[in-house]
């Protein structure tokens, strides 16, 4: 399953910032994301956060590229913006990924938009 999700940031000083993010939601990252709710359920935490290198950030807007549909995105997204430190985010029930442009300093953070984990398919 691929899906593209929109990105935000606070900073509006952003000049070369990704609009979307395009991932192959394969089994072992839903498996993954399935074993951090699980895991933020048994301590009663809010979120658990590990690096993950998985996805591509673009400068497109995500209404723009075709979901589901990974050739299809590859073949009609703007360039990749380069990140660093991009994070999975993990709540009991939601999602989202993070990460801030390559030489774009600590203010620089762009997130995904939250997704639910009950929408993954088994």
């Amino acid at each position: 399953m691929f899906k593209v999700v929109e990105v935000y940031t606070d900073n509006q000083n952003l000049d070369e910032r990704p609009y979307s993010f395009g991932i192959d939601m394969d089994m072992p990252i839903m498996d993954r994301i399935r074993e951090l709710s699980a895991a933020v359920k048994a301590v009663g935490g809010y979120t658990i956060s590990e690096f993950c290198s998985a996805g591509e950030w673009s400068e497109s807007m995500a209404d723009d590229l075709p979901e589901e549909d990974e050739t299809a995105y590859y073949d009609v997204a703007a360039s990749s913006v380069r990140m660093d430190a991009v994070i999975l985010h993990v709540t009991e029930g939601k999602f989202k990924f993070s990460g801030y442009p390559k030489h774009g300093g600590g203010d620089t953070r762009v997130d995904t938009e939250m997704m639910d984990i009950s929408d993954l398919p088994s």
